[in-house]
């Protein structure tokens, strides 16, 4: 990628910046899109300086914060946030506070920016280029599908970053036309970067991150819930200069990102569908809410062009291109599994059916050495954390969070976080297709 671009490769092998562990701090202080980042950061742009902030100085600077924040931010351990910290440093994710200068300028100037984006591949400059989100739903049509693609393509094709969530139907249609045509694609995560949702996309992760990053605000260890895409929804709008709506039945998760851009004052552009077809109802009423309807990606790009004069070119679209009829176009297939249907790929398990460990980080630190007088067999580990001890002693084969969750007795989201606890103590560590297994002593 030969533009200015911020990739997680600089902070692997080096210590980072001292400030970012204060912001990591204030992301776990605050949560995901809360309501008073935007007034706190406005008033105080500095992680550190409000971590060294009293309640009683905090109320001064900002009054309106509730009470739930401010006890939260008079917590200030910074344990949590060391071992996360770690772990990005490990596992080659980076992070991008709210006062770094590749932070987008457009995200500052939404209601409830992040505090912070965890990130994985390059993320472009996106305060000097184009961006455009591609959204819609899940269940596609046909011909969804090759205009999602078809609009992917051509954006990049013309110069422009494409920006969508990674999910099933419309969002990885966008994703495979961004980078067939060689640009920069970014996909906004509604999880930890540790977890690759949905899992039949981990395939396409590994391009993306290749051409483009994956982002989050969500810590790894975060797994994937409901109410988390509605909040990941803003952050498409919030770096986009427009969304472009493809194809959304009422009720479609992709009406609300609409919404959150026509509340940041993001332009809407909307492919219209045919009358009667309930795919693309939510489509149609945006359109007659006042919405741009678009045909062609030229529609799209013209809007922008005099702003992005020296990096969208249009000729680079030929005219036999911009007016080919949708299924004139050549668009490889998308998989999307069954409902109930198990992916596995690859990279989840072996041709013979057995888990593929991977390799350990080396900068993990081991309780569980070997005991040289006993033929090389572990000496029994031992944990404070009752939960952790519980996980670590199901452990005796790889398994996925969810595995672990009904061996143990456990919810899902308590079994992820004390996993990413036990991969940071060094006890277990992580495989692909989303397993884990414990940790073996490294080779003399």
């Amino acid at each position: 990628m030969t533009e200015k671009a911020v990739t997680a490769e600089k902070d692997r092998g080096n210590d980072m910046d001292t400030d970012v562990l204060y912001w990591i701090w204030l992301s776990d202080a605050l949560g995901a899109s809360n309501k008073q980042t935007g007034a706190l950061l406005s008033a105080i742009p500095d992680a550190l300086e409000i971590y060294r902030m009293d309640a009683v100085a905090l109320c001064e600077r900002v009054p309106k914060l509730s009470r739930t924040v401010v006890e939260n931010l008079s917590q200030k351990s910074l344990e949590h946030a060391k071992r996360v910290e770690e772990y990005c440093l490990r596992h080659g994710i980076g992070i991008l506070p709210y006062s770094d200068a590749f932070y987008p300028d457009r995200l500052k100037q939404i209601f409830s920016p992040p505090v912070l984006l965890y990130y994985k591949g390059t993320i472009p400059d996106m305060n000097e280029k184009l961006c455009l989100g591609i959204v819609g739903t899940r269940h596609l049509s046909d011909y969804g599908r090759r205009m999602a693609y078809r609009l992917g393509y051509e954006l990049s094709l013309c110069g422009a970053y494409t920006v969508s969530g990674m999910a099933r139907g419309i969002d990885t249609a966008g994703h495979i036309g961004s980078l067939d045509a060689q640009g920069c694609t970014v996909a906004v995560m509604g999880c930890g970067l540790d977890r690759i949702y949905p899992p039949e996309n981990r395939w396409l992760a590994e391009k993306i991150c290749a051409n483009g990053a994956l982002v989050s605000e969500y810590p790894p260890g975060e797994l994937p819930a409901r109410h988390h895409f509605p909040q990941r929804n803003r952050i498409i709008s919030g770096v986009s200069q427009g969304i472009c709506v493809v194809e959304a039945a009422r009720g479609s998760g992709s009406l609300i990102t609409a919404s959150m851009a026509q509340e940041q004052g993001r332009d809407i552009f909307v492919l219209p569908g045919n009358v009667g077809n309930a795919g693309f109802e939510g489509s149609n009423d945006l359109i007659k809410a006042g919405a741009v309807f678009f045909t062609q990606t030229t529609d799209v790009l013209q809007t922008y062009e005099p702003l992005y004069a020296d990096s969208v070119d249009l000729s680079r679209l030929s005219q036999e291109d911009a007016y080919a009829a949708y299924d004139e176009l050549h668009v490889p297939p998308i998989y999307t599994p069954k409902r109930g249907q198990r992916n596995n790929t690859p990279f989840e398990r072996t041709a013979a059916g057995k888990h593929d460990t991977g390799k350990r980080s080396k900068t993990g630190q081991h309780t569980a050495v070997f005991d040289t007088e006993n033929n090389g067999v572990p000496s029994p580990v031992v944990l404070q954390d009752e939960q952790q001890q519980k996980i670590y002693d199901a452990l005796q084969e790889p398994h996925t969070v969810d595995e672990l969750a009904q061996l143990c007795d456990m919810e899902s989201r308590q079994v992820s976080m004390q996993c990413t606890m036990l991969e940071l103590s060094g006890h277990i560590t992580s495989a692909p297709g989303g397993l884990y297994c414990r940790a073996t002593p490294e080779e003399g």
